[in-house]
């Protein structure tokens, strides 16, 4: 429908029909105007009234029925105005000429009109088809996944598709006619400084333009969101500008994702700093090797260590840098890069930094894998030398540390009991003569004979706990306990205490040393009582392989300070005033530590205490515990 209205008249056969219809009409009209004229104007003017007829009729119509009225209005003419009558021959030369002037005005004016009629049609199909092209190039923007707007000639919004309206705040209606920089506000994001329009460049120079980096758009209400934009001249089909298109978008998330990006990198640049410097300048010697097992990197201690500069390790197998290492270095290199099994040995041998001397290293080997492929082989080295010199000495320090305590607690026995023996005669026959001076002094003589007694008997058993003796065997904890219970039944009567236990484990131990602990713990938890009566239980839980015993008491605590100090040898935290050797808590911490236990101690002043130490699982025991 919309296209029939601009059709050429050789396409529409109901308007040609019309057309030349009104062309017949207007002859027609000026044929009975011309007869009812006649008695006026006689033989003048025979074509006077037919001029504007075949003028109507070829606006009206264009060239064909202008042709039809010029035809037919020169045969009314000639029939109805020039003499004779009736008659469509022209009689004399005037006639002849008037004639030829009405058809060539005739001809003239048909062919004057059909052209502006075709430009009238032309122009009209090329605004249709320019309001569809505009049609569809809208429908299109509006479905595009980012914010579009165009503008005319002059820069005044005409189309925003729904993003569009979104970014600015603006309504296609509140928009529509107004300037793009009222609608389109952007700044820089930094400066706050008004940034350059596209739009207006677009449609000055004709080119695509695009925003500066760090370009913000300041929505209607106020706020303003990061974007990046490309504008674009519209032409028509003849190349002629006639507005211009602006596409944008919110790059926010890309910013955030950028700026994380560049945090994480920042980031991963930092740590690899950190890492390097770590490596440089770690106190131990480290090396990375390739596959073939040659050094990709070493570190400032290994280079000491090997008293080679750093750049002569690169590319050298450690056998080729220094053959002074035994084999089982580069063995044990070719070990962890077979297996992908980290590897740990101490070395000894010799480098260039002390020459003819021996060395002695802890070497931890490791595999470097990438993707789940070893693509290198790690090693730390730890010089040990002096280490190793320091336990040499301290073993034999031991050793004579052992023998000096079994000479004390045995071969000072002989002379101690001498010296009882005789006081205990001395006092039996002469106690009565001496006076009380003599008697207090004799007194003082056998108690400090019967305290040396008492602490070579626990420096003889500190000494035992320390020996190796037979293997560990399994040792029910209940029947232990008992029998230290046994052994301060006397004590128990004596302070009324309540004892109370769960049922214990099986553990792997020796019986009388396991006696010994219970036995020191409870003897020292009715010593050191408050003014309540003495409570003292005993429990066990399993923890993996190892068991933890506690043995919590209601005494007077042990103030926190004193913890650190608790377990050392001869230590009496209360001096005189309580009975002991100070020994005690030593044997516990000498007994546990035999079996790879540990030993500790939770306590305050006057809130009790309690003794935590650990011993290995029998394997059944064991099995019970990792189920539960």
């Amino acid at each position: 429908m919309g296209e029939s209205k601009f059709m050429p008249s050789s396409q529409s056969p109901r308007t040609a029909v019309r057309r030349y219809s009104a062309a017949l009409l207007l002859v027609t009209a000026a044929s009975l105007l011309r007869l009812g004229l006649d008695p006026i104007l006689v033989d003048k003017g025979p074509y006077l009234v037919f001029l504007p007829a075949a003028a109507a009729a070829a606006w009206y119509g264009g060239l064909g029925p202008g042709l039809l009225a010029t035809l037919l209005g020169a045969i009314g003419a000639l029939a109805f105005a020039v003499a004779p009558a009736f008659s469509i021959r022209p009689e004399t030369r005037a006639d002849w000429l008037a004639l030829a002037l009405f058809l060539i005005f005739g001809v003239f004016v048909s062919a004057l009109t059909e052209k502006l009629h075709r430009t009238k049609r032309r122009a009209l199909d090329a605004e249709a088809s320019e309001r569809r092209q505009r049609l569809l190039s809208q429908q299109t923007l509006a479905g595009i996944g980012d914010a579009v707007l165009s503008t005319d000639v002059v820069g005044r919004i005409e189309f925003m598709n729904a993003i569009a309206e979104q970014l600015t705040g603006w309504t296609m209606d509140d928009a529509r006619g107004r300037p793009v920089r009222q609608v389109f506000q952007i700044a820089n994001e930094y400066t706050g400084a008004p940034a350059g329009d596209p739009i207006t460049r677009v449609l000055q120079e004709g080119i695509i333009a695009g925003l500066a980096n760090h370009t913000v758009l300041i929505k209607r209400d106020g706020s303003r969101i990061p974007i990046d934009d490309s504008g674009a001249p519209i032409r028509d089909e003849s190349g002629n500008l006639i507005g211009a298109v602006l596409v944008f978008r919110d790059i926010a998330e890309r910013r955030r994702a950028e700026q994380e990006r560049e945090r994480l990198i920042r980031e991963l640049s930092e740590t690899r700093d950190i890492i390097r410097s770590v490596f440089r300048k770690a106190p131990v010697g480290l090396a990375l090797c390739d596959l073939d097992l040659r050094f990709t990197r070493v570190n400032e201690a290994l280079v000491e260590m090997t008293g080679l500069p750093m750049e002569a390790h690169i590319g050298k197998t450690i056998d080729e840098l220094l053959p002074g290492l035994p084999a089982e270095v580069t063995e044990a290199m070719r070990q962890v890069r077979e297996t992908g099994t980290p590897f740990h040995h101490e070395s000894e041998g010799e480098t260039p930094a002390a020459p003819g001397k021996r060395r002695t290293w802890d070497i931890h080997y490791y595999p470097i894998r990438v993707d789940d492929h070893i693509a290198g082989i790690g090693a730390v080295f730890q010089e040990i030398t002096e280490k190793k010199a320091w336990e040499a000495e301290l073993e034999l320090a031991n050793d004579n540390l052992k023998q000096f305590a079994y000479a004390a607690s045995h071969d000072l026995q002989e002379p101690l009991r001498m010296i009882t023996s005789y006081t205990q005669l001395l006092k039996k026959r002469y106690y009565d003569k001496l006076d009380s001076d003599g008697r207090e002094f004799l007194d003082f003589v056998m108690d400090g004979a019967n305290r040396m007694r008492t602490l070579l008997e626990a420096l003889r058993d500190y000494w035992r706990a320390s020996k190796d003796g037979e293997e560990p065997a399994t040792v029910d904890c209940n029947a232990a306990l008992e029998t230290a219970l046994g052994n301060l039944r006397a004590s128990l009567a004596e302070t009324g205490a309540v004892i109370t236990h769960g049922d214990l484990p099986k553990v792997v131990a020796h019986e009388a040393p396991l006696v010994q602990i219970f036995q020191n713990l409870i003897g020292n938890a009715l010593k050191y009582q408050s003014e309540a009566q003495p409570q003292v239980h005993i429990s066990a839980s399993g923890h993996g392989a190892q068991c933890v015993f506690s043995v919590r008491d209601n005494g007077i605590g042990i103030d926190k300070k004193q913890l650190p100090k608790l377990f050392g040898a001869f230590r009496r935290l209360h001096g005189s005033k309580y009975p002991g050797t100070g020994m005690g808590l030593a044997l516990c911490r000498k007994i546990v530590e035999r079996y790879g236990g540990k030993i500790w101690v939770d306590s305050e002043s006057n809130k009790g205490s309690t003794f935590y130490f650990t011993l290995p699982l029998a394997s059944g025991e064991a099995a019970s515990a990792q189920q539960s």
